[in-house]
């Protein structure tokens, strides 16, 4: 954080978002055995890296050593996207529906081959955050630090049968840490 007068600034922060895996699974037709469908079970674990500079205003708290802020700006997020099959088998053949899942990062049409959703897949998104924090001394420099950031990301847009699909996404991460 850059500090100005009157308790402004600029804070530049790096903030790494690792989500729970989604259990979810998808239908497809067999090759060679267009009456045969499988459902298959897929895996998926989303992440996010996110890069932000944020105006921030912070107000001291008197007598009690501690300090509340609030603060905005703009980030950039980098999300990646790992879709898996839990036993590692490989499927062949065309999807029986269509498949589109924004958050995924993934949108397919009926008939598309199985192997391009499984893997990863990345997507660099424009968003903003806003929030809030309390901050109080825990020794000669260090401090507890307990945020709230609300996040907005823009997400990929997808073409599908001639219509736009965009994938926003929001999360609302609170950090509890110690500053230096």
């Amino acid at each position: 954080t850059f500090e100005a007068r009157g308790g402004l600034g600029v804070r530049l922060a790096y903030l790494y978002h690792r989500f729970g895996s989604v259990d979810s699974s998808l239908s497809l037709e067999t090759l060679g055995a267009p009456s045969s469908v499988q459902v298959a079970p897929v895996v998926v674990y989303p992440q996010m890296h996110t890069m932000s500079a944020d105006f921030v205003y912070r107000r001291a708290l008197s007598r009690r050593h501690a300090s509340v802020s609030v603060f905005g700006g703009p980030s950039l997020f980098r999300q990646r996207v790992k879709v898996t099959l839990p036993g590692g088998d490989k499927l062949y053949g065309p999807l029986t529906a269509d498949f589109c899942h924004p958050r995924w990062l993934g949108c397919f049409e009926r008939g598309a081959d199985w192997d391009p959703i499984i893997g990863i897949r990345k997507s660099n998104d424009l968003g903003f955050n806003v929030g809030a924090g309390f901050a109080f001394d825990a020794g000669l420099t260090a401090q507890v630090i307990v945020e709230v950031r609300y996040f907005r990301v823009g997400g990929p847009e997808f073409s599908r049968s001639g219509r736009s699909t965009r994938a926003p996404g929001h999360y609302l991460p609170i950090t509890v840490g110690l500053r230096f």
